[in-house]
């Protein structure tokens, strides 16, 4: 197996957590502010990732056919179990054009489907941690 991107995570100024990867950085705010809802936590983070993904398939299998987007939604429901304080269920409610042939609505519904997020949480990766030492002020 070989690696294929990594991220560098760092804490500047110690006030809240920078993310680079690939070419982005990727700031999950300062923690004074966090919680007054300032900024996305990260698990606000993840939620969108999963819309986004399955929503930007969508949107590319459509465009590609010149299909009309004019009315066309996608909303994502979240379900949380209180007791477990975790997500039970995703539903995707997809809003399309009446005039949508019905070829092309099934075809909307694989390629929200293909959605690698989604899938990465169906087919769950493995987790490992690996602890190094540094020294204070080593960047």
């Amino acid at each position: 197996m070989a690696e294929t991107a990594s991220m560098e995570i760092t804490f500047p100024d110690n006030r809240g957590v920078e993310a680079r990867y690939k070419d982005f950085v990727i700031r999950n705010g300062d923690f004074e502010s966090w919680h007054e809802g300032a900024h996305p936590s990260a698990f606000d983070l993840f939620v969108a990732s999963i819309g986004l993904c399955a929503s930007a398939n969508v949107f590319a299998f459509m465009r590609a056919r010149d299909l009309d987007m004019s009315c066309m939604k996608i909303i994502l429901h979240k379900f949380e179990n209180e007791e477990k304080r975790m997500i039970d269920n995703f539903t995707f409610e997809v809003r399309m054009p009446r005039d949508l042939p019905d070829k092309y609505r099934k075809a909307v519904v694989r390629a929200l489907d293909a959605c690698a997020v989604k899938k990465h949480i169906v087919e769950t990766p493995e987790f490992h941690v690996e602890v190094t030492l540094c020294e204070e002020g080593e960047v």
